[in-house]
């Protein structure tokens, strides 16, 4: 057969010797531009805040002679190279992606955001073309190696429900069109946001890059509230398509197809993230993409998938934080699973590969300001900021935020996901994630992403339940799903204005949870923080122009957070106001 036998192992050797030689000539750039003189302080500063994280510092004899006699090394067992040891092989694919791959990388990216030629830099396209050379070569010459049985990956996927979902999409994006912009004005994260967005960098104190890059679309669409709230809307409208494509994944028909959307686009948890625009509208559409994608790779066993799995969640850490634990929850439900055998495949180390590089612009933002983030995370728990809630009252905020109706809608998904072979890695990836929120103590909407795929696999169920029983009962499961639903959508939109909020939620006795310690008042947060901004740039206007103009020439506006800081950015300029600073978050 082509590309086996002593052929493909010869070309294996070679693209070992090559690396040694390529990585022999990176260590040579990087002792000859003083490496260590970079080095050194960016691990010390990382020391500071991360102190059990293992990085070593190194006199710069004990490092020279430490690489060269690692390359010596890899010159060594070249013979058993060209001879196609399997253990080189399987070797090959964590060294060329680390020692390579990301290390190439790291010095090209580096150089471009500090602006100067870092250490090590003239090399790295070398070492890189290097390793990606290995990498391929390091294929295992049973190109018909074994994979997990798929009795039916062969069968055609069921059409899609093209019509229902642009119906379903265009009901999203017309609810929270109509109801976002009728009584309320900015959320104070919201100006935030417009502020980073005047701003934009790699990264923010509180935030990853992305959430300035959707507020400064709203900017050039004239930064309007309904630029603004325009956006969510649509990201909401895309979760209801991507739900669907799942469940047809899934193995769902038409019907299937048509309960995802629907109970997606009624779901309270999605409708409240879908209000706002901040980082929660857009991060479900990354960790759906990325479980569409493990979806079809379980359907068909087509490993190159994981390519696209490393495209979505390397965005998706631009776009929040939080999909580190996404992606652990993926990874240990691999571990646990038979699929764990996707570790001795390349693809899944190119996938992590590729995530990392996309996420390697914030991760260098971070070590360059001695990573805030974790600094304010770590601010945030020792002031008990946020509501601590035990684990079953935990797990009760998620069934109401989710949807009582709803709630045996995922929890048959996560039961068959979990029963079925195929499938037990999606269920697996749920209860990890569920299990590091709740130990974490996590806010409850934290895990509202991760649903809309238990939604898909209930439908799902209930379609094959419903298979063999008269029509009606699936206009009935709908109905019922809607009707139920129906209550709770005033509350988590914002169709109603204040004192009839206020009014419907005592009539029908409920009261949405507060999610920090310090908020008070009959609003929930997100709607209590949308009033005010306007009158309050007006009396700052006020008291400024009235100052003497030498004392007013002499003037600054410091505000006492974000949100304040925020609103006398956006609306200060038509009452003649400067920019304000502020000592909060991002703004210091």
């Amino acid at each position: 057969m082509a590309g086996t036998g002593p052929n493909r192992n010869r070309r294996f050797g070679y693209a070992w010797l090559g690396f040694a030689a390529a990585l022999a000539v990176h260590v040579l750039d990087e002792a000859t531009h003083d490496f260590l003189y970079t080095y050194k302080p960016a691990v010390q500063a990382i020391r500071a805040r991360i102190p059990f994280l293992p990085l070593p510092t190194f006199t710069f004899g004990l490092w020279l002679s430490g690489l060269l006699a690692g390359v010596a090394l890899l010159v060594c067992v070249s013979p058993l190279a060209f001879r196609g040891a399997r253990w080189m092989r399987l070797a090959a694919w964590p060294l060329s992606i680390v020692v390579g791959v990301f290390n190439a990388s790291l010095h090209m990216l580096s150089s471009v955001y500090y602006r100067r030629w870092m250490p090590g830099v003239y090399s790295s396209p070398l070492l890189l073309l290097a390793a990606l050379f290995l990498f391929v070569s390091a294929r295992s010459q049973k190109t018909g190696a074994a994979r997990l049985a798929v009795p039916d990956n062969n069968q055609p996927l069921p059409r899609l429900a093209t019509g229902v979902a642009i119906a379903l999409c265009a009901a999203k994006f017309l609810l929270h069109a109509v109801t976002s912009m009728r009584n309320y004005g900015y959320f104070r994260d919201e100006l935030y946001y417009l502020d980073m967005a005047r701003h934009l960098d790699w990264g923010y104190v509180d935030a990853a890059p992305l959430v300035a890059v959707y507020a400064k679309l709203a900017l050039l669409m004239g930064g309007s509230l309904a630029a603004l709230r325009m956006l969510p809307a649509l990201a909401g409208a895309a979760l209801v398509v991507l739900s669907m494509l799942i469940a047809r994944e899934l193995g769902g028909n038409r019907y299937a197809q048509s309960l995802t959307g629907l109970a997606v686009l009624l779901c309270p948890a999605v409708l409240w993230a879908g209000s706002l625009m901040t980082i929660n509208a857009f991060e479900p559409l990354y960790w759906m993409g990325c479980i569409l994608v493990i979806a079809r790779f379980l359907r068909t066993g087509d490993s190159h998938l994981w390519l696209w799995f490393g495209v979505l969640a390397g965005l998706g850490l631009e776009n929040k934080h939080s999909t580190l634990i996404f992606g652990f929850a993926v990874t240990v439900a691999l571990l646990i699973t038979q699929r764990r055998r996707e570790f001795l495949k390349p693809w899944i180390w190119i996938a992590g590969g590729i995530a990392l590089a996309l996420f390697l612009p914030n991760l260098i933002w971070q070590v360059q300001h001695h990573f805030p983030t974790i600094e304010d995370l770590r601010n945030v728990q020792r002031e008990g900021k946020n509501v601590v809630l035990g684990p079953l009252a935990f797990v009760k905020e998620q069934i109401f935020d989710v949807g009582p109706i709803l709630f045996p809608v995922w929890l048959a998904g996560l039961i068959w996901f979990l029963r079925e072979r195929r499938w037990r890695l999606l269920g697996f990836t749920f209860v990890v994630f569920f299990v590091v929120m709740e130990l974490e103590h996590a806010k409850n909407y934290y895990l509202f992403p991760i649903y809309p795929f238990l939604l898909a696999g209930g439908t799902v169920v209930i379609e094959r339940c419903l298979a063999l029983r008269a029509n009606w009962t699936r206009a009935a499961v709908a109905a019922v799903i809607v009707v139920a639903s129906m209550p709770l959508v005033p509350l988590v939109t914002w169709m109603l204005s204040p004192e009839q909020y206020i009014a419907y939620g005592e009539r029908i006795g409920v009261k949405l949870s507060k999610a920090e310690v310090a908020h008070a008042g009959p609003l929930p947060q997100p709607i209590g923080d949308q009033f005010g901004w306007p009158e309050m740039a007006r009396q700052v206007a006020d008291i400024y122009h009235s100052l003497p103009p030498a004392e007013r020439a002499q003037t600054g506006i410091w505000a006492g957070n974000y949100g304040e800081a925020g609103a006398i950015n956006l609306f200060g300029p038509q009452y003649g106001l400067p920019r304000a600073y502020s000592r909060h978050q991002t703004h210091w």
